[in-house]
């Protein structure tokens, strides 16, 4: 048996355990809330439609301050001929002084055969009709993974509110990031939650494939509509640095607070 096939062998078994621990851990807890959405890039119509930074899929688990995630993304680029998929298994922690919060997470990423990856990709291209992507995929590496984040919210009366926000992402040996943006949140109906964000994105890209594809620095945005506090649709433009628009679908349970009503 190879070193490659037993790395991805052992990461296909350790990452859904942990999953498993930490669903069924939350589960078990009061005043959790679960999260779950996937990510996917047909708004694009070009020559790299579903390629590059083609999908995503996520867990999340929050209580109190701390929140555990499961999130993979992947990777394709037909032109080189590669692919592989990261998975993040990180935790956060949030932190409130003096009317700003504060965010730090720690955790590791492995690239290279992931949990999902070639397979849901080719099942979702088999159900709409399209053409499977068949690829090489890089070896199995893995990395460790910092980042930092804070961010304030203003109201302007009951139903809106305002503020920055700055973060950081480290992922060394694959890629980094900081992002500086501004945030609106508004309660347009009872049940209807819309949030904003446009910014700056920059990236630097140590993977010699990320390279060549992300660029080191563009505007990013995202809106999002929340209903019933619980469904979420957001558009996002350049979220994983490739300047290229996706959409996400979530699911929280139970809801959170908007950030207005604080």
């Amino acid at each position: 048996m190879t070193n490659r096939t037993a790395n991805d062998r052992i990461h296909r078994w350790i990452a859904p355990f942990l999953f498993l621990v930490l669903i069924f851990g939350a589960l078990r807890a009061r005043g959790y809330e679960l999260r779950l959405s996937t990510e996917n890039d047909f708004l694009v119509e070009s020559r790299h439609k579903d390629d590059l930074c083609t999908f995503s899929m996520a867990v999340d688990v929050e209580r109190g301050p701390y929140t555990f995630s499961l999130q993979e993304h992947a990777f394709t680029d037909r032109e080189a001929g590669v692919r592989f998929d990261e998975t993040h298994l990180v935790a956060t922690r949030r932190l409130t002084r003096s009317s700003w919060d504060f965010e730090l997470t720690g955790g590791g990423v492995h690239t290279g055969k992931g949990l999902f990856g070639e397979s849901t990709q080719n099942a979702a291209h088999k159900l709409f009709g399209n053409e499977e992507v068949r690829l090489p995929y890089t070896d199995s590496e893995w990395h460790a993974r910092a980042g930092a984040a804070v961010e304030r919210w203003w109201p302007i009366g009951e139903r809106l509110a305002v503020g920055p926000r700055v973060e950081v992402d480290l992922v060394p040996g694959l890629h980094s990031h900081a992002v500086a943006v501004g945030q609106l949140g508004w309660q347009a109906q009872r049940h209807v939650t819309v949030e904003l964000l446009a910014g700056h994105r920059f990236t630097d890209a140590d993977d010699d494939v990320l390279e060549r594809r992300l660029a080191s620095n563009a505007a990013v945005g995202r809106l999002s509509v929340v209903l019933f506090q619980r469904l979420e649709l957001t558009w996002s433009y350049n979220d994983r640095g490739d300047r290229r628009e996706h959409l996400t679908l979530g699911y929280r349970l139970p809801a959170g607070a908007a950030h207005f009503k604080d």
